[in-house]
């Protein structure tokens, strides 16, 4: 009970103002207008919340000045008070521009922290000593290099997030920029280029002839843009399209055709040689499989009944009885016509296999050069 009515003491003593004008004060303001500003309506509110924030500003800054929290002999009062303050300014474009917030901070830090050289007890106004006057200028290029790196850090991030391929890069001789091991999974633009030109490739070829082939394959030596065109327009939406540069030539001394397409990279770099990736495919002829040949129509045969073949019969006439009751014969008479040959039916010839000589394409896997190797010369 004792050890109970002991910290009930001890958040008194914390938490009641020991007087009307202290720090106490005005957290306690703060935290009724947080309180008040959730039962408002939205003007209100603001309000209500613009206040409470006033009174935490001021109350911790008043906290922090009476009950200073250092590490190293360095008070982080200021600091902590100068977070609260970036926070209150710029706490709505956190999701938009978070860079305004931490670049601020330290300013605002030092703006906090220099007011002890301006002002005295009282309180009244006093010009800064000539010591304080070198402590001011100490204090404030120190936390401005402070907001510079915090400046380059959301610059180098803003140029990964538009210009992923810059990931590629060797920052290990860089002093002030250091890869975290974060993976991505997301495939590189020069792999993307150099995938959508091997499917183009195949889309316009494999359903031409050979002839056909090697007149295409003559207009892209002649005309390449175009094919690098019909490539680039298949790509998904990027800003970094537009710094990539697909190129396609043949290899010379090569069996058939053999074609190179390389994706070059003309962006920002941290050196000055040039980024590529390569990927080399074959054109080679080859033939389509035979076409089927169609049965030959089988001869026509009639069902209809008819006479065995070049035999006519045709019934004797009826016999007459005479007066005289002798009986006249009548012989029954019979008609051969000579036989009629059928004539074979001639059968079909047989259809001949016909083959067309297409084109087959072999692609290799993708080449990741060195990257301080500098990109081939190439010619058009």
């Amino acid at each position: 009970m004792d050890r109970v009515k002991e910290i009930f003491e001890t958040l008194q003593k914390l938490l009641l103002p020991p007087k009307a004008f202290s720090w106490q004060t005005l957290i306690l303001l703060s935290i009724f207008s947080c309180l008040m500003a959730a039962l408002a309506g939205d003007l209100v509110r603001d309000l209500l919340a613009t206040c409470g924030w006033i009174f935490l500003i001021f109350g911790v800054g008043w906290f922090t000045t009476e009950n200073p929290i250092q590490i190293g002999g360095l008070s982080l009062g200021p600091w902590i008070t100068g977070i609260l303050v970036s926070i209150f300014l710029f706490g709505e474009w956190l999701d938009e521009r978070p860079s305004l917030l931490f670049i601020s901070w330290p300013l605002i830090s030092a703006a906090i922290a220099s007011l002890g050289e301006f002002i005295q007890s009282g309180p009244r106004f006093r010009a800064p000593t000539p010591a304080g006057r070198q402590r001011l200028v100490i204090l404030f290029l120190s936390n401005l290099i402070i907001s510079c790196w915090f400046q380059l850090y959301f610059v180098i991030q803003g140029w990964l997030e538009i210009y992923p391929s810059l990931l590629a890069n060797d920052f290990n001789q860089s002093n002030f920029v250091v890869r975290l091991g974060v993976q991505t999974t997301q495939a590189p633009t020069g792999v993307i280029i150099l995938n959508q030109a091997e499917a183009t490739l195949k889309a316009e070829l494999e359903p031409r002839s050979w002839s056909e082939v090697e007149r295409w394959l003559l207009t892209l030596k002649q005309q390449p843009t175009e094919f690098e065109n019909a490539v680039m327009q298949q790509l998904p939406a990027s800003e970094e399209n537009a710094l990539w540069q697909l190129q396609a030539q043949f290899l010379p001394d090569q069996p058939d055709y053999t074609l190179q397409l390389l994706a070059l990279w003309q962006g920002p770099s941290s050196d000055l040689a040039s980024h590529y990736l390569t990927k080399t495919c074959r054109i080679t002829q080859g033939e389509n499989p035979p076409a089927t040949a169609s049965p030959a129509p089988e001869a026509a045969v009639s069902a209809s009944p008819t006479p065995e073949a070049g035999i006519s019969v045709q019934p004797a006439p009826s016999a007459s009885t005479p007066d005289s009751g002798s009986l006249a014969p009548s012989n029954e008479q019979t008609s051969v016509s000579p036989a009629t040959p059928i004539a074979p039916t001639p059968e079909a010839p047989e259809a001949i296999p016909q083959t067309t000589s297409t084109s087959k394409i072999e692609c290799g896997s993708i080449s990741r050069p060195t990257l301080v190797q500098p990109g081939p010369t190439l010619q058009s």
